[in-house]
């Protein structure tokens, strides 16, 4: 753990996080973030890197084992993150007092509503939207060192497809294979797929690109 190694790495040379700061020139606050694994606020990869690295120099523990392990931290902050974005608010659930009326005017509602569902359902299915099968990337989050890197997949039905809003041919059989050229820290990739029928469809991946 990236935490533990930093704090004893200090205690072993007698520092304490304000001395630390002090001389490596850092914010104590990112030490103690460091330190306590929350890289929430230091921003972008980018950042976590570069203080996490100064860091790590200054007390000679800086290695590229420790770089993947503080690589791998932050993507698991991120991803976390993003969940708790993407999950969706709960209803409170009221009681209610039923009397026989009141109940078969609730079922007679709930029936309405069931078959209302049912024809929009299979409405819905004649006018499906379009689908991504993606080889490479296949998980959601991917760390590379190389900034080109090769966005491959195929179609499962004719529609129009653009990554990160530029539109990209595909062959007949809806294969398509495109290089981008990455930023550093985290790219986030955007690959929308529409059919004829306005019928929209969104993969997102995140690439997290750490130059060499």
């Amino acid at each position: 753990m990236i935490g533990e190694a930093l704090k004893n790495a200090r205690r072993q040379r007698g520092l304490s996080l304000a001395e630390s700061a002090r001389l490596s020139n850092l914010p104590s606050r990112f030490l103690l973030a460091l330190e306590a694994e929350d890289l929430s606020i230091l921003g972008g990869w980018i950042y976590a890197e570069r203080y996490g690295r100064t860091y790590a120099d200054f007390l000679g523990i800086w290695s590229q084992e420790f770089q993947h392990e503080l690589l791998s931290l932050w993507e698991t902050d991120l991803f976390k993150k993003e969940k708790r974005l993407k999950k969706p608010s709960l209803w409170r659930r009221l009681p209610v007092l039923l009397t026989r009326q009141r109940f078969l005017k609730i079922s007679g509602a709930a029936l309405i509503i069931l078959i209302g569902f049912y024809f929009s359902y299979q409405l819905s299915n004649l006018l499906l939207a379009p689908r991504i099968s993606l080889v490479s990337p296949q998980a959601e989050f991917t760390a590379v060192r190389d900034q080109k890197f090769t966005i491959q997949g195929k179609l499962k039905e004719a529609a129009r497809l653009a990554i990160n809003r530029r539109p990209i041919n595909t062959a007949k059989n809806g294969e398509f294979k495109v290089d981008l050229y990455l930023s550093p820290g985290l790219n986030r990739i955007n690959l929308d797929a529409t059919n004829v029928s306005g019928k929209e469809f969104r993969e997102i991946r995140y690439i997290v690109y750490s130059p060499k």
